[in-house]
């Protein structure tokens, strides 16, 4: 692991811990240190939607091959069907942590095609999808999907289950306290930078309020770079909600006392944090020692010269007109990449380019020269580390989210030929990033506890372990386009009674954590148990 000091600070000792670092670097890099890589198997569609289920279950989802790109690019292989002359878009993986390479998938059929919509997970577990793509009207058998509502679980796959008020293409979804549904922003129709009649700066809720759709002040300025923005309910009865360069957080039981927070900085150079100058964010660790107070980091982007940013931002919603933008650099620019939350409560930030922003056809990338290493920050001490780099790139289309197991799994990525588009374009496969973490002498184990929990209560969690040092709670993730819908991490309050038993407090409701499907983990030295998934209502 090499520190990383931002050199507009610290010149001579960033100077001395590089010489230091090249002096000292191995041979054979130390995973303990960085990390490791490993290449996996096929999800069958390109990862450009990623979603975890229980039991080691992902749901993934992409757009049309053939519809778009007839004359280049064959239909996708792994899902055509000669029955009905097209492909399926949507895949259900069964991932095998222990041999990842003999994991498998199975083909799942959804009607109204849900590329490019929203996504959160519902307080019962199911996958709550909304909006989509209009491209492939008229072929009869997958359509129109920028109106639809549908749900996803293995047990019952796809099931439609209405409308919304519009049409949204690239809106986002976050679940309320209450379990309801908020869906922000999007278009209404596919992206026309000149056209600002396809904006949808409107909110709604799912089921339906009777409101209808609520104008959004904060998404007019932005458009057309506007599209996913950023969504996070806070602890506070808030929703803080980003786009562009501005942001707002309004009152999620009364809609209603906004806060406006200022613009970011360094616009001259910077002129957005959403599409297509992607950058991803999280809601940084909710921590007892900072009594869950949310603060919110937004990182890389693409500079107006077309090179991604290093530049982070952070700020404390609740702080309310006093809240400001803080500054921070990473250790190297990064576009179109995603912030994953790790269970040692720290961050890696994964995949992404070093210049250019998104959008466009497979094979027509507008982003180049892959950003490889994974890039560790610590809330804590707010300091960066470089990792491991990967072997896959992941441009556009791409995602990442944490599993189970402690690992960080990417996919997708469509547009692997910046430098030839007439190659095939569709990347299939997974890589998996093991933490350093993960090569410690030995992990603590969680060996029973309940499945489901109920707010500000009490429950056990049997384990062999002594001198657990933290109880780390994580929500599923729904990602794509570097917004992870749902990732968020809570510690939790707990007590050691020394007979092999941690006794844990949950949540005190839903504004600190929304309902729905968690991991456990028990972390002892910095070193994570595998999670174990539990049911939070």
């Amino acid at each position: 692991m090499h520190l990383y000091i931002p050199p507009s600070r610290h010149h001579h000792i960033l100077y001395t811990a590089t010489v230091l670092a090249t002096l000292l670097t191995p041979a054979h890099p130390d995973p303990s240190r960085i990390g490791q890589w490993a290449v996996g198997p096929s999800t069958g569609v390109v990862g450009i939607h990623t979603a975890l289920l229980p039991d080691n279950h992902l749901l993934f989802f992409e757009r049309f091959h053939g519809l778009h790109y007839p004359s280049l690019y064959p239909p996708n292989p792994n899902t055509y069907s000669s029955n009905i002359s097209q492909s399926e878009i949507s895949t259900e993986m069964t991932f095998n942590p222990e041999n990842p390479l003999t994991s498998g998938y199975v083909v799942e059929h959804e009607t109204y095609s849900p590329f490019c919509a929203g996504h959160a997970q519902m307080a019962d577990g199911r996958i709550f999808v909304a909006g989509g793509d209009g491209d492939g009207v008229g072929n009869g058998y997958i359509t129109d999907g920028r109106k639809a509502v549908r749900t996803y679980a293995s047990a019952t796959g796809w099931v439609d289950i209405g409308e919304l008020s519009t049409t949204r293409w690239y809106p986002t979804v976050a679940t309320l306290p209450d379990g309801r549904l908020l869906i922000v922003g999007g278009l209404s129709e596919s992206y026309i930078p000149d056209d600002p009649n396809r904006n949808n700066p409107t909110y709604e809720l799912y089921p339906p309020d009777g409101r209808g759709t609520v104008p959004l002040e904060v998404l007019l300025p932005g458009y057309p770079n506007n599209s996913y923005p950023i969504v996070m309910v806070l602890p506070s009865q808030r929703v803080f909600i980003f786009s562009s360069i501005n942001s707002m957080s309004i009152n999620i039981n009364s809609w209603d006392n906004i806060i406006t927070y200022p613009p970011l900085s360094k616009t001259d150079i910077y002129p957005s944090r959403s599409f297509p100058y992607l950058s991803p964010s999280v809601l940084l660790p909710l921590r007892k020692a900072n009594k869950y107070r949310a603060e919110i980091m937004i990182c890389g982007g693409t500079y107006i010269n077309n090179t991604a940013s290093n530049l982070c931002s952070r700020i404390i919603p609740d702080l309310g007109e006093e809240a400001k933008w803080v500054d921070d650099e990473m250790p190297g620019g990064r576009v179109m990449g995603d912030g994953v939350l790790l269970p040692d409560g720290n961050v890696v930030f994964v995949g992404g380019a070093q210049e250019g922003t998104a959008d466009g056809p497979a094979g027509f990338s507008k982003a180049t020269n892959p950003q490889y290493a994974a890039h560790l920050y610590n809330p804590r001490t707010r300091q960066w580390s470089v990792l491991a780099s990967a072997t896959i790139p992941r441009l556009y289309h791409s995602s990442a989210l944490l599993l189970p197991d402690c690992r960080v799994l990417t996919a997708g990525s469509d547009q692997q030929n910046y430098a030839n588009p007439s190659l095939e374009p569709f990347e299939y496969r997974i890589e998996l990033f093991s933490p350093p973490y993960l090569f410690a002498a030995s992990r603590p184990m969680i060996t029973a506890m309940p499945s489901t929990i109920s707010y500000n209560s009490t429950f056990q969690i049997h384990t062999p372990t002594s001198n657990i040092e933290m109880v780390s709670f994580i929500r599923y993730s729904t990602v794509t386009h570097s917004t992870n819908m749902d990732q968020r991490f809570v510690e939790l309050e707990f007590v050691q009674t020394g007979k092999g038993i941690v006794e844990g407090t949950s949540p005190l409701d839903g504004s600190l954590a929304p309902p729905g499907n968690w991991m456990v983990f028990l972390v002892k030295d910095g070193v994570p148990s595998v999670g174990e998934t539990v049911l939070l209502h």
